[in-house]
């Protein structure tokens, strides 16, 4: 194919990366091989000469086909969720309010007559407070109670006694007094 190259491009750059100006030229190759007719007449090319083909096409292409894979990757979800560690004393949360303390624990089999209370720690960042926060099973608000050691650790809990047999999610919701919401949902199973 080098034959064919009429005008060609020398790479420029730092790093063995292209230069801007590579993909601003045009690349031309003998329309022999490329059995395409031209964009502007229509009319096919005459045995020999010369074809333009914009380099940024390709580019365009294959930054196409990279945000494609990408999104493939990230928008992936995951089967294998991990509940946030407990921090530890000297730790503080980065950002919104964290859940962790899981009762029922995620993913548990649990016994219809040992059923009580779900219940999760909420903890913010040691400037704010938890203003509030709500408890949600199977999508329905429960009343809960919110009670904690300092205003910015408090655990959350709400009865669950009557559940029928089956898998049940909890969602629990939280705001700190900066107006940072989070919240976690996890599912458990009555037998």
């Amino acid at each position: 194919m080098a034959q064919d190259v009429a005008n060609p491009v020398a790479l420029s750059g730092t790093r063995g990366t292209p230069s801007l100006a590579l993909w601003a030229q045009p690349l031309y190759l003998n329309q022999r091989h490329l059995g395409m007719s031209s964009a502007k007449s229509g009319k096919k090319h005459r045995e020999g000469e010369p074809m333009c083909i914009w380099k940024s096409s390709a580019s365009y292409w294959m930054l196409f086909l990279g945000v494609v894979l990408f999104a493939l990757v990230v928008d992936t979800p995951s089967s294998a969720r991990t509940v946030p560690a407990e921090p530890t004393a000297s730790q503080e949360p980065p950002g919104p309010p964290i859940v962790y303390n899981l009762e029922p624990e995620e993913g548990a089999s649990v016994e219809q007559d040992e059923l009580s209370r779900a219940s999760a720690t909420i903890e913010t960042r040691r400037v704010a407070k938890v203003a509030s926060a709500t408890i949600y099973v199977d999508g329905e608000r429960r009343p809960s109670d919110l009670k904690g050691p300092t205003p910015y650790q408090q655990t959350i809990s709400a009865d669950i006694e009557y559940l029928s047999p089956g898998t049940h999610t909890v969602r629990v919701k939280a705001v700190d007094s900066k107006g940072l919401a989070g919240g976690y949902v996890w599912k458990f199973t009555v037998s």
